[in-house]
């Protein structure tokens, strides 16, 4: 849908390119909420008779249009993306039990995606309250917070410091991180 507001008010409605493409797409979600609540092994079947043709057609058309479209137009661009990932985008079909989508992946990050930035504020225990992010518990074998097992990991982790010495870094004076 986001593809159809690059087009004039005027050429919203009625048939489009961008329209196609996206009814191709909308059929095959259509045959995946049909096949909800089969099996794996039926949806795999299912899928080579019924969204293998619909995306034998679908690849057709895209070479069609990448031949008729400008590359650098917005529909150029989806459909070089479309081509350059057709294995990823085709991978639904070989294994029933794969989705068709990664909504259920993406729901289950999100939490993190959306209090990325806020725990960047979260340096402070007045500034982890505000932003609702619980401090984690004391560990168990030594009574020292995460915070610090952490911290210290990140001191002496090799990409922490560079080589010292005149031939690493000649005429520079020697760096050294503690």
């Amino acid at each position: 849908m986001e593809a159809l507001q690059i087009l004039p008010p005027a050429a919203r409605e009625g048939p489009s390119t961008i329209r196609e493409g996206l009814e191709f797409c909308n059929t095959i979600f259509r045959i995946e909420r049909d096949l909800r609540d089969a099996s794996p092994a039926e949806r795999h079947a299912a899928r080579q008779v019924r969204s293998r043709p619909v995306l034998a057609q679908f690849a057709r058309w895209l070479r069609t249009q990448e031949r008729q479209v400008l590359p650098r137009s917005a529909l150029g661009k989806a459909v070089t993306y479309c081509l350059n990932q057709w294995k990823p985008l085709t991978r639904f079909l070989e294994d029933g039990r794969l989705e068709v989508d990664n909504n259920r992946s993406e729901r289950a990050i999100k939490p993190f995606v959306t209090g990325r930035k806020n725990w960047l504020f979260a340096n402070t225990p007045r500034g982890a309250q505000a932003s609702g992010f619980k401090p984690p518990k004391k560990t168990v074998w030594n009574r020292v917070p995460i915070f610090n097992i952490c911290l210290r990991n990140c001191r002496s982790a090799p990409w922490r410091t560079r080589p010292a010495g005149p031939i690493a870094y000649p005429g520079r004076p020697r760096y050294r991180f503690t």
